[in-house]
């Protein structure tokens, strides 16, 4: 394994072009208020990365107490927000020239997928009254985002060899010249990412529901990201059966919906899509 890339640090993950369009859309409209705003950061990694780190060069230290993206937006205000999406860089893609799958999309549709599932979980265990879960699920690679953005010809192997059966660990981690788990802790801090999201990425309580839903998620996205066929897909489903008190194919039914629903959520957002794959399953709940 190579030595760890530190100045993946220093990158600014592009945010979707779809993202910086509705952000400015909205904040064009005095009658926008901030959980319209979140809605929008909750399906782009990028863009709450770039939020929080506004946060962390105004306030250092709030990241500890501002659970999601409203709060945050909240402290920095709209001004800044405006000036962030004007400065931020954005994501072009052609899907007609490449696929999806083979771009830094793959990655923001993980990460969304992942709030989606994390919010799903959270509503199951009565636990989502606020959007602190989905954000800290949403936000659990940012190393991936950063290597995408830096490296993207080393993001692009490490994806391709996803969709060959290799693990995110082992492929990331690869690409990354360190453990995946140890570029996200480190990123984490510099970017002032929320203290769930830095929580749910180190060593925390099993009776602990928060960081149990945040990793869940994580990992089912991963899993679905990487296709339905596989090993790693059995053995979440057998987790997810445990999480939700439930038999395995109930729980395989759960995930179908929720990855059906997940897709319509970022419906306008380029992105490869795991509901796509499901009738390969012969499965059609």
């Amino acid at each position: 394994m190579k030595g760890p890339n530190l100045h993946l640090v220093e990158t600014t993950p592009p945010i979707m072009q779809a993202t910086a369009a509705e952000l400015r859309r909205l904040l064009e409209q005095t009658a926008t208020r901030n959980p319209q705003l979140q809605h929008v950061l909750l399906n782009d990694p990028a863009a709450a990365v770039a939020v929080y780190r506004a946060l962390g060069r105004l306030r250092p230290g709030a990241c500890d107490t501002v659970s999601d993206a409203a709060h945050a937006i909240s402290l920095i205000g709209m001004q800044s927000l405006r000036e962030m999406v004007e400065t931020l860089p954005t994501l072009a893609l052609d899907p007609t020239r490449q696929s999806l799958r083979e771009t830094a999309a793959s990655a923001y549709s993980q990460a969304s997928h992942a709030a989606h599932y994390a919010n799903a979980l959270a509503g199951h265990k009565g636990l989502g009254g606020n959007h602190e879960i989905p954000t800290a699920a949403l936000l659990q690679n940012p190393a991936v985002l950063a290597l995408w953005a830096a490296e993207p010809d080393s993001a692009q192997r490490a994806t391709f060899a996803l969709r060959d059966g290799v693990d995110f660990e082992t492929a990331f981690g690869a690409e990354l010249g360190e453990p995946v788990e140890y570029a996200n802790k480190r990123l984490a801090e510099a970017w002032s990412l929320p203290a769930l999201a830095r929580q749910a990425m180190g060593d925390w309580d099993d009776f602990n529901p928060r960081p149990q839903m945040v990793k869940l998620a994580d990992g089912l996205a991963q899993t679905t990201a990487a296709g339905w066929h596989s090993d790693a897909l059995d053995t979440i489903t057998v987790i997810l059966a445990e999480f939700l008190g439930c038999e395995d194919d109930t729980a395989t039914s759960w995930l179908h919906r929720e990855t059906v629903a997940a897709a319509s959520d970022v419906a306008g957002f380029t992105y490869p899509l795991p509901a796509f794959e499901l009738p390969l399953t012969g499965d059609e709940n």
